[in-house]
């Protein structure tokens, strides 16, 4: 399995079942403890002997171009003979993919999630080899068949190949929390 593939099947697997049980046993409270938790499962599951193999990195707020942080970022760094005694900013490759992460309630501006996705687009066009992922809790009820925070246009024209959403809510008609991801980046659809 690639190193995208890898990436991409580790983080729909934590969403799917460690964030929902993190969720559900209320492990979770806001942004931050959800980009904790994910750090923590996306190390534990991608194991350091892998991430140092190939000298993937995980970072959070890392600060990529346009002024604009990463929650979440998967990166590339040189090998440890380039990055001795330089700064580690300074010492990325590549970036491999970028998780923006939201966690609201249900009486916050649909705009911070929207604002999201902009923020996606425009890391479509900085990294055109990095996957991306929209991981967004609201904590209100949604009708499961047509929640999504991307629109059709998007979803076939920038996003598509690239983004994946990763989705957290109320489901209207169990009243549930309830998971679910867009895979539009069409990468390991068959073990979700």
């Amino acid at each position: 399995m690639d190193t995208i593939n890898k990436i991409d099947l580790a983080i729909k697997r934590i969403w799917k079942y460690e964030i929902s049980r993190d969720y559900e046993r209320h492990y979770l409270l806001e942004e931050d403890s959800l980009k904790c938790a994910l750090y923590f499962y996306l190390r534990s599951e991608l194991g350091d002997g892998w991430l140092n193999r190939y000298r993937i990195r995980i970072y959070s707020e890392l600060h990529l171009e346009n002024q604009k942080r990463a929650d979440l970022a998967l990166v590339r760094i040189a090998p440890k003979n380039e990055r001795e005694g330089k700064f580690l900013g300074y010492c990325i490759e590549e970036v491999l993919a970028i998780i923006e992460l939201k966690y609201k309630g249900s009486s916050v501006d649909n705009n911070v999630f929207y604002n999201d996705v902009s923020k996606l687009k425009k890391y479509a066009k900085a990294y055109p080899n990095a996957q991306l992922y929209a991981g967004f809790i609201q904590e209100t009820l949604y009708n499961d068949l047509n929640f999504s925070w991307f629109n059709g246009r998007q979803t076939s024209k920038w996003a598509k190949g690239r983004v994946t959403e990763l989705l957290g809510y109320w489901d209207e008609s169990t009243e549930d929390f309830t998971v679910k991801i867009n895979a539009y980046n069409g990468l390991n659809l068959d073990p979700l």
